[in-house]
């Protein structure tokens, strides 16, 4: 048997592609559960860094005096000093970025945001994290803090600050790969290993009773109809080793029974032979004394070695007939019937 033809390698090499899948896919289920708790963690832990930032600001909103707008730009900047992974924008009712105050490295693509998560926000309306439009990545969705503010001019808008930054994204692109092949190969180097090696010991103690039964049927194969596998448990290996004995056992009663009927087929071959050979053997012998004999021969002798002679084919057509009969009873499908007959005629035939 090729090796790796072989059962227990074949099922071996599934297990450990099994294994390594799934420590891939553990890794970035675990990574993707680290990030949503990191940002439900952050929003909950700045959910009031807007309305904190929006009691700071708004002093400088409002008024319309020349350098309020230079006060509110270094209040924010002083903010964002403090925190520069956040990016702050002022927003209309409606959602419409009226000013932002961020990182320049990128910019902005966004007029407006969706105005729908900053009120389920502010009412608390889903459990976090809430996640809201970024106006410099459209595409992404990010955690925020919002809180209502009077913007310029009078009206009502948002502070609506950005928990992830593009400044936050660059640095976090910079190592996550990093950390996630670390996570990866220590997985592969501690965890793999041990989980594998149990796994093949496993495996090996399944398909070891698997061969120890391969090894009967393949003796039972080969004429040794006595042998019997060994019923060690009642799972399915179990059961197929009492199924196989079951077989076994029926096969070695029909083997049995062939055998028997074989010798008993034999023996009346040889019955048969015999019984024939007596009638030939007495028409032959009368026919040869007739035609060596015929001139000395009487006529009352001649009728006589005839009429044995035909007594003796008559027998001999009668166990012809009788072999016919057999053969037809012996068919599929042929009943017996039964019919009546003079007990004392049968004794005289006989």
């Amino acid at each position: 048997m090729s090796f790796f033809r072989s059962f227990y390698v074949r099922l071996s090499l599934v297990f450990l592609a099994l294994i390594l899948i799934l420590a891939v896919l553990h890794a970035r289920i675990a990574a993707n559960v680290y990030d949503r708790q990191r940002e439900e963690i952050d929003q909950r832990a700045y959910a009031m860094l807007a309305a904190d930032m929006a009691k700071e600001i708004e002093p400088y909103i409002g008024a319309g005096e020349e350098g309020d707008g230079e006060a509110l730009g270094s209040a924010i900047h002083y903010m964002m000093v403090l925190n520069p992974l956040i990016e702050i924008y002022l927003i209309s009712g409606s959602g419409e970025i009226l000013s932002y105050f961020a990182d320049t490295s990128t910019t902005v693509q966004l007029e407006r945001v969706d105005i729908a998560p900053v009120r389920a926000f502010l009412g608390r309306d889903d459990p976090f994290p809430i996640y809201g439009d970024d106006p410099r990545r459209p595409n992404e969705a990010t955690t925020f803090s919002a809180a209502p503010l009077k913007v310029p001019g009078g009206g009502d808008g948002y502070v609506y600050v950005v928990l992830r930054s593009s400044l936050y994204d660059s640095a976090r692109s910079e190592i996550e790969d990093e950390y996630f092949r670390a996570a990866f190969r220590e997985s592969l180097f501690y965890t793999l290993p041990l989980v594998a090696l149990l796994g093949l010991l496993v495996f090996f103690l399944l398909t070891y009773r698997l061969q120890g039964l391969t090894n009967v049927v393949r003796a039972f194969g080969n004429g040794a109809y006595d042998v019997r596998a060994t019923v060690a448990s009642r799972d399915e290996v179990g059961e197929l080793a009492a199924s196989f004995n079951f077989m076994a056992r029926q096969i070695e009663s029909s083997v049995e029974a062939i055998e028997r009927a074989e010798r008993e087929r034999r023996d009346l071959v040889a019955n048969i032979s015999h019984d024939l050979r007596t009638p030939l053997s007495s028409i032959r012998g009368y026919i040869e004394t007739l035609l060596h004999r015929e001139p000395s021969l009487s006529a009352d002798d001649r009728k006589k070695y005839l009429e044995i002679s035909l007594s003796s084919a008559e027998a001999l057509g009668r166990l012809v007939d009788d072999l016919f009969e057999l053969s037809r009873l012996e068919r599929a499908g042929q009943g017996i019937s039964s019919e009546v007959f003079s007990l004392s005629e049968l004794c005289h035939d006989t």
